[in-house]
């Protein structure tokens, strides 16, 4: 079976890491491990946040903090994702950021539909908004993908 490595890039918001983390641990399919990477050194909340669940015995997350500050408003470079991806931790990546969740049964269909089809790439429409909730047709073009619609094998 095949394992989905997700990404996720956070940055200074505790309570959205908190619901996407719950998110992944609530899913179906359990074929699934998560790196953490917080753009900077991070605060105390998402520090704790992410701790509860190793605590807890959650296995398959990992935390790692940049030195300093790398993007945007908490968006690190995509080189500094794929440079956090270890094909050991899964077979297909999906780039995530904190603000996003996933309904139980993402893993599930988009790795069935990887082994069914045994392909490259499975992309999806997602629910997602920052003004309101909203459908994003997903279109494999420049500008158009969000990047919590696809997942792509390493």
């Amino acid at each position: 079976m095949k394992k989905l490595h997700v990404i996720v890039v956070a940055y200074k918001r505790a309570i959205p890491l908190r619901l996407l983390i719950d998110s992944f641990i609530l899913q179906t399919d359990p074929h699934w491990f998560m790196t953490i990477v917080h753009d900077g050194p991070a605060p105390v909340d998402v520090k704790n946040v992410v701790n509860s669940y190793i605590n807890a015995g959650v296995p398959n997350i990992r935390f790692i903090e940049t030195p300093q500050t790398n993007g945007c408003y908490g968006h690190i470079n995509r080189k500094m994702m794929l440079e956090a991806a270890d094909p050991a931790d899964g077979e297909f990546l999906l780039f995530t950021n904190d603000d996003n969740y996933y309904v139980i049964r993402f893993v599930e269909y988009m790795l069935g539909e990887a082994n069914k089809k045994n392909t490259g790439i499975v992309y999806c429409d997602v629910v997602h908004s920052h003004i309101a909730h909203d459908v994003l047709k997903a279109k494999l073009k420049v500008d158009h993908i969000d990047i919590a619609a696809f997942i792509t094998n390493i």
